[in-house]
């Protein structure tokens, strides 16, 4: 996982974070003994897709070849808003991103700012076909993300 930055992530402790961690971990260790579902706390790392759509048609991708019959979605903006208002305060990492293209989305940069705020090390991915001038790029730098494969 060297798309990871554990000092970003380390930046985003605060007690409601490490209370939470600890809760998940003993979910994990209760539920293994018990050999029954314990639930405590939420998942410290969450996963994102803004955009299940992709530009692309690459031949090793499940969307590219169309074998994910999902078609082309955004998620919007306000139920974003209100999964980070959430758990926003419990995250460390969030991945904005799954299969399809985030810079699809028209709000994506602004999500990355939304998350941000809320101190969460943010990581996403792209195809990069959507960095045409020089203000697209600062924006994104400007929006803090973390990192970007």
């Amino acid at each position: 996982m060297k798309e990871i930055i554990w000092r970003q992530i380390f930046k985003a402790a605060s007690l409601k974070r490490v209370t939470n961690l600890l809760q998940s971990v003993f979910s994990l260790i209760m539920s293994h003994l018990s050999v029954a579902s314990k639930i405590y706390g939420v998942p410290p790392i969450l996963t994102i897709e803004p955009s299940a759509a992709c530009n692309l048609r690459c031949p090793q991708c499940l969307v590219g070849l169309g074998k994910i019959a999902r078609g082309e979605s955004f998620l919007s903006f306000e139920l974003y808003k209100k999964i980070i208002d959430e758990v926003g305060d419990k995250l460390w990492y969030l991945q904005l991103f799954n299969q399809g293209e985030p810079f699809l989305h028209d709000k994506f940069v602004e999500m990355i700012r939304y998350a941000k705020q809320k101190g969460i090390c943010v990581i996403t991915s792209t195809n990069g076909h959507f960095f045409e001038d020089d203000v697209q790029v600062e924006q994104l730098v400007l929006s803090g993300i973390d990192s970007i494969i």
